[in-house]
């Protein structure tokens, strides 16, 4: 099974916007941020996140990660190749750091995507962890945008098991203070 796409899949989804520049001082409250301004992106989740199999052309590869087109944090690939936040990001501020780019779970390739195929809410903290450790390499005062994208799991789950109901799915996304400030 392979798949077909336009000779030029470029025009797809054509990127029309003008970039604009950082802010004309660093600002202090995410409300006034230009997205410019933001320096590194982060993610964390479950196999959507982690981009299972999202550049799979046949069965023998479908069940890897593509961090590098994951939505939020691909960066493998241009933005006229592969629309994602990332991407967009990247329009905006060349030097934006911490996209993923390229497949597996290797931290060289899959950099601040710590998002991990199978995983429910109550994995976040596992993941934050990773992520806190991973930052050490970083600059803690840049300005730095978080996808936290999950919840297929829990919802598939529910029906069989308690703990991943509604109330425990709010729960688990409630972020304990001494994290709140790690970022």
């Amino acid at each position: 099974m392979t798949r077909a796409l336009p000779e030029d899949s470029s025009r797809i989804h054509p990127f029309n916007c003008t970039p604009t520049g950082r802010s004309p001082q660093k600002p202090t409250d995410a409300r006034d941020l230009l997205p410019a301004d933001i320096d590194i992106i982060m993610a964390m989740g479950d196999s959507l996140t982690a981009g299972f199999g999202a550049d799979s052309t046949h069965l023998f590869n479908l069940f890897v990660d593509y961090r590098g087109s994951s939505f939020s944090v691909g960066g493998a690939k241009s933005i006229d190749e592969c629309s994602t936040l990332a991407n967009i990001l990247q329009v905006y501020n060349r030097n934006i750091t911490g996209y993923s780019t390229g497949a597996g779970e290797a931290e060289e390739k899959a950099k601040l995507n710590v998002a991990v195929t199978g995983s429910r809410s109550r994995d976040l903290l596992k993941q934050v962890h990773v992520l806190r450790d991973r930052l050490q390499a970083y600059d803690m005062k840049q300005w730095k945008m978080l996808t936290i994208f999950i919840g297929s799991n829990d919802l598939c789950g529910s029906c069989f098991d308690p703990l991943n109901s509604a109330e425990h799915f709010v729960a688990n996304l409630e972020v304990p203070e001494p994290f709140s400030t790690s970022f």
